[in-house]
């Protein structure tokens, strides 16, 4: 019966926090320090302005959650309820990454201007026209997401090397600058496979000095930069050492109520991708 009430009372928890923060950021957030040790732990967080709260480990929302020492996939085992949501020894290579696909949720918009904001905020201004123009109403209407987060993960002295997860939409991380200097981060953006071009990445970093919050619980305000994705589906971001970054990106499509039993008229799919860049 206790096993029970907790797996319940878990499950409203977990609901109530999708309704809540529905729309913003999801990430998965390494314990970097951790990983000296040997260890790989990592929060599943969703809020923004690379801040938020925790996720649990919950099978009933995520379609896949797996990990790659570099050569192969496998499930990152939990159980119901663990938070930190990931807690495994790190693969010998000292190396890692980790994918996640979302089951998929729906948010109604009951103002038509966090939806336009939304938009705006994500590139896709234009469809602001093409709502009005199917002759949608601007309040109390559905959009389907779904959220697709990558971590890229290594060891102290250890490269940071990414690998295609296959997931639908998703962030695959090129290049960083050499060891503990300034330079240019390259990534790509893939959209089911195939470079995704004239899409909107919003580049997001913190330095590790600015991780501790304030005596109010306040996180520094991370840096903030916004680039294209070119015809090759890649673009550039500022990289500095000793600063976590976060990479995410948002794709927005019609979608005809018929053929979503929650009656969407829109569909969004997010992807992120974090990583860490020691210091000197």
């Amino acid at each position: 019966m206790f096993l029970m009430d907790r797996f319940v009372i878990l499950l409203i928890i977990s609901l109530l926090a999708c309704k809540q923060v529905a729309g913003h950021e999801f990430w998965i957030a390494p314990d970097y320090p951790l990983l000296a040790s040997g260890q790989l732990q990592a929060q599943l967080k969703i809020g923004s302005d690379f801040d938020g709260s925790n996720r649990i480990y919950n099978p009933r929302q995520f379609q896949r959650f797996e990990f790659s020492d570099g050569e192969s996939w496998q499930p990152v085992p939990g159980r119901m309820g663990d938070r930190p949501a990931v807690r495994l020894p790190l693969p010998a290579s000292g190396r890692a990454v980790l994918a996640y696909q979302s089951e998929p949720e729906w948010v109604t918009w009951d103002e038509w201007s966090k939806f336009t904001g939304f938009l705006q905020e994500k590139g896709a201004a234009d469809l602001i026209s093409l709502h009005r123009a199917r002759g949608l109403a601007e309040t109390d209407f559905s959009e389907k997401y779904t959220r697709y987060a990558k971590a890229v993960i290594a060891a102290p002295g250890q490269p940071l090397l990414d690998q295609p997860g296959g997931l639908e939409f998703e962030l695959l991380l090129l290049s960083v600058p050499p060891a503990s200097e300034e330079g240019q981060i390259r990534v790509r953006l893939l959209w089911q496979g195939q470079p995704a071009s004239a899409v909107r990445i919003i580049c997001q970093a913190r330095a590790a000095a600015s991780q501790q919050r304030s005596q109010t619980g306040q996180l520094a305000a991370a840096v903030r930069q916004t680039v294209l994705s070119d015809g090759k589906g890649e673009a550039s971001c500022a990289g500095q050492p000793g600063t976590a970054y976060l990479i995410d990106a948002v794709r927005v499509a019609p979608l005809s109520d018929a053929s979503d039993p929650q009656g969407s008229v829109w569909q969004s799919w997010w992807a992120s991708l974090t990583f860490f860049l020691p210091a000197r």
